[in-house]
């Protein structure tokens, strides 16, 4: 196991990046809200844009056949079940890891081809945070999905205009019920509780709070396209194009 972390360790240094090459100026982040059973892929609105997901939202009906620019799994809960069948599935130019969870990957996997690792800390409500790293890349913060792709797209991709889509997100009413806050079959469900609690909410909607402050101060426009959001801190507008009527 030693030998086996020393290896793992060369690898993650040699495989850690602070930039993602593109000739796109704007993409698209998909969260795994059930707005995505609502999303028409063919729509024009997303011709010229790259394409950016996570965890297991290639396996919807809707991207399954799509090809991302890049793709994340920073879920620790989620990353401890991902095997060969998972990257199958996963059609992608990068695949993106954070150093917090590069030592979970098999030895096996962190040497795939398309496998970046990016240099990572978690956030901490009410805690500084040095805006430098993350400007130019070289530390993003973890904490949730969608803020960690936000940062991926602004600081490594540099997308000048980055659209959220399946980000339905929670208002703190929902607590009080069971609401489903997944696309169906959403396969993150087989393997943990996706409940949210208040505490949970008020740190994603901090660490959301950060970024976007970071983006505006960068010149970076983040638009929330995704119909009925509840994640109200970004401009939002509605495309109707996206949305298939069926």
């Amino acid at each position: 196991m030693y030998i086996i972390n020393i290896l793992k360790k060369i690898i993650i240094k040699t495989k850690t990046i602070k930039t993602i090459q593109t000739d796109k100026e704007e993409c698209i982040i998909f969260g795994s809200g059930p707005s995505l059973d609502r999303l028409d892929i063919s729509s024009p609105f997303l011709e010229g844009k790259d394409l950016i997901g996570c965890n297991f939202i290639h396996q919807h009906k809707s991207l399954m056949n799509k090809k991302f620019k890049f793709f994340s799994m920073i879920d620790r809960g989620y990353t401890e079940q991902v095997n060969q069948s998972y990257f199958e599935g996963v059609e992608c130019d990068q695949f993106l890891i954070s150093t917090k969870n590069a030592y979970l990957f098999k030895l096996t996997d962190l040497m795939r081809k398309k496998i970046s690792v990016i240099k990572t800390k978690e956030f901490e409500i009410n805690s500084p945070v040095d805006k430098r790293p993350i400007i130019f890349g070289s530390e993003l913060l973890t904490g949730n999905s969608l803020p960690f792709l936000i940062q991926c797209a602004a600081f490594l991709g540099r997308y000048k205009t980055i659209y959220l889509y399946g980000v339905d997100h929670f208002s703190f009413d929902d607590l009080q019920g069971d609401e489903n806050h997944n696309y169906d079959d959403y396969q993150g469900r087989k393997i943990k509780d996706l409940k949210m609690t208040r505490e949970k909410l008020e740190y994603i909607n901090s660490l959301y709070l950060f970024v976007k402050g970071i983006c505006e101060q960068e010149g970076i426009k983040v638009i929330n396209v995704t119909p009925h959001s509840k994640l109200d801190m970004f401009d939002k507008i509605v495309i109707t194009e996206l949305l298939n009527s069926n």
